[in-house]
């Protein structure tokens, strides 16, 4: 992760009510363990000819990744539950579900809910499904404010993980994304994924490409061949009832 990920957005969070510093720095450090789980997975299948990144499939293999991830915080010492049941409350409506994680730290529970979805480059250097994005971060939110009718008297906060692999194709296909192609997502993205002043939350978007070894593989993907170099994270910290931790 790029050292001047949070600076960059710095600007979107003036005024705004923003998660503790300390929340930042374990999402931060979550973000770089996610990041060497999947570089470490698809460095080894590489080597036995299998060219088929992990991010190629979908959220819940994905979240494979993120449970390694999170395992390797100290802070929680294995205090980590995939797939929790638990009831959401909206207005006069309450349903079950499941939250995709409810980890225990500092006395209080904290949530995590994640959604994928690919950004498709083109040889055009233009790239969609933007709005499919923001459609599944905003039901991510949606689902973590939910919680907060059953769960007020001991969910400390959460955190909504919106993971958006970079699929080329084209004349694009086999190449990693060039620094201003990277920039121009990410900027595009923190743009796009604001923080609600209305709320006590934070967002901001990271990235990284994965080594050339790894980004220029090609593999066929239906009909066509598609290569897979960038993933984007867009992130949004709620605070819950303890802004001290």
């Amino acid at each position: 992760m790029a050292n001047a990920d949070l600076e960059s957005f710095k600007k979107c969070w003036e005024g705004v009510p923003t998660a503790s510093n300390s929340r930042i720095k374990l999402v931060r450090r979550l973000l770089t363990h996610l990041k060497s789980e999947i570089i470490d997975y698809y460095d080894s299948r590489i080597k036995i000819d299998d060219p088929f990144p992990p991010f190629w499939f979908g959220e819940l293999q994905t979240n494979t990744f993120l449970t390694l991830a999170l395992a390797k915080l100290p802070e929680l010492s294995g205090n980590i539950m995939q797939e929790y049941p638990i009831h959401r409350v909206q207005g006069q409506t309450s349903s079950s579900g499941r939250v995709d994680y409810l980890c225990f730290l500092n006395g209080y529970y904290f949530a995590v809910e994640t959604k994928q979805s690919f950004i498709r480059y083109c040889q055009q250097k233009r790239w969609t499904y933007l709005y499919k994005l923001k459609k599944l971060h905003q039901a991510a939110i949606k689902q973590l404010s939910a919680l907060d009718g059953e769960a007020k008297s001991w969910l400390g906060w959460s955190v909504a993980i919106s993971m958006a692999p970079v699929a080329m194709f084209g004349k694009s296909l086999g190449h990693c994304l060039e620094k201003s192609q990277f920039r121009q997502i990410e900027c595009a993205l923190a743009d796009e994924f604001k923080p609600d002043n209305r709320r006590k939350e934070l967002q901001f978007v990271s990235g990284f490409q994965l080594p050339e070894k790894l980004a220029t593989q090609k593999i066929q993907c239906r009909t066509r061949l598609e290569s897979y170099p960038a993933m984007f994270f867009i992130v949004t910290i709620r605070n819950g009832l303890d802004d001290s931790q």
